[in-house]
């Protein structure tokens, strides 16, 4: 978001733990991991009501904190709405009371672990991301902590099929994704005023903002700012109970943005409620699902085994650098690490490191005039990551922006979404790689 957030963050209690700023660790490598088009499963999307798969404290999927250097494996399918055939899941994974800085990685059951990271955190801290994870062995994916011990929550928000199935019947019930120039939906600072306690807002996605009326879900880059008290914010389809979810955590003072993949509800809204204190809300529209027919195809996502593409304390797609104040830097993330040309759009899972002062990145096709909008917001000598999903410019580029101060960015790509196509692919085999016709 535009305005400079605070630079030290209030020490508070939160929902789950106290949230202390520094410098977390951050996995790191000299060079790109190996190309992840091995084994990557290609499918379209089903949203889901949120729904929770683990919770290490109370021993829902695993009972007590992760250890250091150890990894647990949670069984998703079958679970929560996903079906045993799925080929990768959306899961909003968040990390409470770790004892030391460290970071977490999620990849497929039976897989190497990669050379990425999916959240970062120092002690005591509770960090939420977006994560988007290919299936692996077992119809599980694993969770590895690098240092301390931490509690650990997962909740399911949908789930990808596979196309390269033998017989993926679930295929063309499901929906494909159109990514947007990110435009912003909602700012309670300008319209609106804060949430209060318990508080919630309803919020028109579909038929607004180039989304169309038909939509099944939504993908949202949400913001917390200027909260009183710790809580968490949950977004959910409008008209449906209040799941036992949630998909934000801050403290008092602190402004936190979370990528959330949502179900359109009744009405074509979503529904945003906030546990504690008041709070206000920005919320930006980066992509949508819409259904498959046999009228047109692309937009499937090809889920993949995480890849490191960009990494400027190493000088990895970028220079050896930190990027600057008002700096942009442009990021090629087709022809790399196993991912095709003429894609429509990407997921990354982005990480600013070491930044010297309060600000914020905006992540954006590299086509296009940089919106009014924000994928990661740090205050100085934090480590944030967050998941974005963007389209892809006509040169297989995007570009990256930085406000305010120095800082280093890591990306991760951890798959992308077709091109649109003529037709859909034939149920049974895989769609072509680069989602062309």
């Amino acid at each position: 978001m535009r305005p400079t957030i605070r630079s030290s963050i209030i020490a508070a209690t939160a929902m789950f733990g106290s949230i202390v700023p520094s410098v977390a660790a951050l996995a790191q490598d000299s060079a790109a991991s190996p190309a992840p088009t091995q084994g990557a499963s290609a499918g379209y999307f089903h949203p889901l009501d949120p729904a929770r798969l683990l919770d290490t404290r109370t021993g829902l999927g695993a009972t007590g904190k992760v250890g250091q250097d150890q990894a647990i494996s949670l069984r998703v399918t079958g679970r929560g709405g996903v079906p045993a055939e799925a080929g990768a899941v959306v899961l909003n994974v968040t990390v409470v009371e770790p004892s030391a800085a460290g970071y977490v990685t999620v990849h497929p059951t039976g897989s190497a672990r990669p050379t990425a990271s999916n959240l970062n955190f120092t002690p005591g801290q509770v960090v939420p991301n977006l994560v988007i994870a290919k299936v692996g062995a077992g119809g599980s994916v694993d969770l590895y902590n690098s240092h301390g011990s931490t509690h650990l929550i997962a909740d399911v928000m949908g789930w990808y099929d596979d196309l390269s199935a033998p017989s993926p019947t679930a295929a063309l019930t499901g929906a494909r994704q159109r990514g947007l120039t990110p435009t912003r939906l909602l700012d309670t600072r300008q319209h609106g005023g804060p949430v209060g306690p318990g508080g919630s807002t309803e919020l028109q996605v579909a038929g607004v903002a180039g989304i169309p009326a038909n939509a099944t879900a939504v993908v949202l880059n949400v913001t917390v700012t200027a909260p009183t008290t710790a809580g968490y914010v949950t977004v959910h389809p409008n008209g449906t109970a209040l799941p036992t979810a949630s998909n934000l955590n801050f403290a008092p003072g602190q402004t936190v943005p979370n990528l959330v993949i949502a179900k359109v509800g009744a009405g074509g809204k979503v529904r945003l409620y906030n546990s504690h204190g008041s709070t206000h809300l920005v919320v930006d529209a980066t992509a949508y699902f819409e259904p498959v027919t046999q009228a047109f195809g692309g937009g499937e996502l090809t889920a993949t085994n995480p890849a490191r593409v960009l990494d400027t304390r190493v000088g990895l797609g970028a220079g050896q650098h930190k990027l600057g104040p008002g700096e942009t830097i442009t990021l090629d993330v087709t022809g790399v690490a196993g991912v095709p040309d003429n894609i429509g759009s990407v997921v990354l899972n982005v990480t600013v490191t070491s930044p010297t002062s309060g600000g914020y990145v905006t992540v954006h096709p590299s086509d296009g005039v940089r919106p009014t909008a924000s994928n990661l917001n740090f205050s100085p000598g934090q480590t944030v990551p967050n998941l974005v999903i963007v389209k892809v410019g006509a040169d297989g580029t995007i570009k990256l922006f930085n406000s305010h101060g120095e800082t280093h960015v890591v990306a991760d790509v951890a798959g992308w979404f077709g091109a649109d196509a003529a037709t859909p692919p034939t149920p049974g085999t895989p769609p072509p790689p680069t989602g062309s016709t």
